[in-house]
């Protein structure tokens, strides 16, 4: 599927349906405002409908990094959960939550999952009345663990547990950006591995017959660079028109230069949209 000309610059997309639309946010913002929304009929045209935080509205608890959002419906309404840099402090997971997936959002007032290694990365996992939030432990090496919520999806519910760890040559001792479905009989935990500023930035998948693990690994990167893109992560899987099921996530166009974590990228993060389907009990792509 083509790059969407809308989500050219949109790192760590995620993807929700809601109704007859999907809707996508991404990491970042412009002039005050955070986290842009982004919806669409058909999974290739985008029109912007606003912010999960417009300018002045920003939870008062967080100073920076404001990354990796994601929108889900709950029995309530719509919630969202984010990444952003406790003040003077690490990163941490918040939660908001609205009447519409398109806004306004009210942050809580206090970060939901606070590690005292940082947290990021937060995905939402609903299992039929139970609700599963998975994030990063920025801890190094990193982990991802699994925190049940309650009903309403603001509150924790019980202890966390940790699934998933750096085992893998190259993941390099991280992962991160946890995305879990379930296909079949199994829930699939889709992850990055290594530094999202690196080339060799690559995607790989887990599976369990259980939300909480233990999570099997594939081994090698579902997703690695190719001679066009480079640095690909921060997956989401979405079953999209006619039952067809992409993988989304971002790259960096390897014409527009190649990353690095030396500080001075000025590359941007496009949004890809890759068909996906499931072999021998393990997730593919297809053509690109």
């Amino acid at each position: 599927m083509p790059v969407p000309a809308a989500l050219e610059d949109c790192a760590d997309p995620s993807v929700t349906r809601a109704g007859p639309s999907w809707y996508l946010t991404c990491t970042g913002g412009r002039a005050g405002n955070l986290y842009p929304i982004y919806a669409s009929s058909d999974l290739r045209s985008w029109r912007p409908t606003g912010w999960i935080f417009p300018a002045g509205s920003k939870p008062e608890w967080a100073d920076a990094n404001f990354w990796a959002p994601e929108l889900h419906a709950t029995r309530d309404g719509f919630v969202a959960y984010y990444s952003m840099r406790v003040t003077g402090a690490r990163n941490a997971i918040g939660v908001a939550t609205a009447s519409t997936i398109a806004g306004p959002y009210q942050d809580t007032g206090t970060p939901l999952v606070a590690p005292a290694g940082g947290a990021s990365d937060a995905h939402l996992l609903g299992v039929g009345d139970a609700l599963y939030l998975f994030y990063k432990d920025e801890q190094r090496p990193s982990s991802i663990w699994v925190q049940p919520l309650s009903a309403d999806g603001t509150s924790a519910d019980g202890s966390p547990t940790r699934v998933l760890t750096p085992t893998e040559p190259w993941e390099r001792e991280n992962v991160e950006a946890p995305w879990v479905s379930r296909v079949g009989n199994y829930y699939y935990l889709v992850y990055s591995g290594a530094r999202y500023c690196e080339p060799d930035y690559a995607i790989g998948v887990a599976r369990s017959r259980s939300p909480i693990g233990p999570f099997e690994k594939h081994g090698p990167p579902i997703v690695m660079r190719d001679d066009d893109w480079v640095g690909p992560g921060h997956a989401a899987l979405v079953e999209g028109p006619a039952g067809v099921r992409y993988l989304a996530h971002h790259a960096y166009r390897s014409a527009e230069g190649v990353p690095s974590c030396d500080g001075a990228r000025t590359q941007r993060r496009h949004v890809r949209f890759q068909p996906l389907t499931f072999t021998d009990g393990w997730p593919r792509l297809g053509e690109q």
